[in-house]
């Protein structure tokens, strides 16, 4: 959890450049951890998790993800048509401003899908948006435009552990603390490295590129 910019800023540096893309699943989405990746010249793909629903019983048509925020308004505007203004700003216990957008009174009880559909909040429906929250929207935008990404990263990634679960026979670690675990995923890793270069590069040609070195 949280290694998102770490590992990305980390590559960028790496490799001496001065802007790079990011592709990731969603177990690396964190709204901090992406605003880090943009401001230091990190563009992250990283797939989209689901936003709250705001209730058990709520709609798959109105989840949060579903109500459209209209930036020159500055209001969240529902599925039903309705608009949600903004009421004010908070500070959650991750210590991430929010600003907190709602009805205005009378407007979501009036509603058809009040209580059945919508939410379960006597008040109305209540939706929070982070104050740097664009950073995650203009991401979400390049992820629906680039929908083939997410295609190329598992390309590039699943069959890694693919091959070291079954090929390698490997579908546990057997060790447990950090410096140990290190050292058996080390080892694997090392061994699906230089299976790789085997099947690319052949025996000869790997054992003349060692020699160079």
């Amino acid at each position: 959890m949280n290694q998102l910019s770490g590992v990305a800023i980390s590559a960028k540096e790496t490799l001496d450049i001065e802007q790079i893309d990011c592709l990731s699943d969603k177990g690396y989405f964190d709204f901090r951890q992406i605003k880090q990746c943009v401001d230091s010249g990190v563009t992250p793909f990283v797939a989209v998790k689901r936003s709250g629903t705001g209730g058990s019983f709520i709609s798959p048509e109105f989840t949060a993800d579903k109500f459209h925020y209209d930036k020159g308004a500055d209001v969240y505007v529902c599925p039903a048509g309705q608009s949600l203004l903004f009421h004010y700003c908070s500070t959650v216990r991750e210590g991430m401003d929010m600003r907190t957008y709602k009805c205005r009174e009378g407007v979501c009880s009036s509603c058809q899908f009040f209580m059945t559909k919508c939410t379960g909040n006597k008040t109305g429906r209540v939706i929070w948006r982070w104050i740097h929250e664009e950073v995650v929207d203009d991401m979400r935008k390049r992820m629906r435009l680039h929908p083939e990404v997410m295609g190329e990263r598992k390309k590039v990634v699943e069959h890694t552990f693919g091959t070291v679960k079954r090929a390698f026979g490997a579908p546990y670690l057997l060790l447990r603390g950090l410096r140990k675990v290190s050292g058996e995923i080390g080892l694997l890793l090392f061994s699906y490295n230089l299976r790789r270069a085997l099947n690319i590069l052949g025996v000869e040609a790997l054992i003349q590129a060692l020699v160079k070195r």
